[in-house]
């Protein structure tokens, strides 16, 4: 089976995310579900989706489980963990992010909202076909409901 390669422009800026291998993913998916598990039982009885969009109150229910229940520093770790396995597109080819020629600081800096969607798009392309094997969920259709 081929390794899945994906490139997406988000904010202006083109990304690229090559396919883990299962040596690297699965211990970044497993470090990943302990950060977004808990968040599950806080979202009984809320309106996921509306009009075609994850809800306001969907959305801040997520983000405030996942803050509430969570330690900052390993949940910073796992941001800046996800997003080294991403390269973005400079003049001089594909480079990667945390890497000597582009540090997170410098590719994200007043680009916080940007940080997050190339983070939730290198969970899309590692994980996609991974977390519906868990329960009932559409990684992609979230993901685009999420215009990420």
């Amino acid at each position: 089976m081929a390794i899945k390669e994906q490139k997406k422009t988000i904010d202006g800026r083109e990304y690229y995310v090559t396919q883990l291998p299962p040596t690297q993913s699965l211990p970044l998916g497993i470090r990943l579900l302990k950060v977004v598990g808990p968040a599950g039982k806080d979202l009984k009885g809320i309106t996921l989706v509306e009009n075609g969009t994850v809800s306001m109150e969907a959305g801040l229910a997520i983000i405030g489980s996942i803050l509430s229940n969570l330690h900052e520093e390993k949940t910073l770790e796992l941001l800046y963990d996800l997003l080294k396995t991403v390269r973005v597109k400079t003049d001089a080819g594909y480079k990667p992010i945390g890497g000597q020629d582009i540090s997170i600081d410098v590719e994200f800096n007043g680009r916080l909202g940007a940080m997050l969607k190339v983070a939730m798009f290198t969970v899309q392309v590692n994980y996609a076909n991974f977390i519906p094997a868990l329960g009932n969920l559409d990684v992609d259709s979230i993901m685009s409901k999420l215009n990420v």
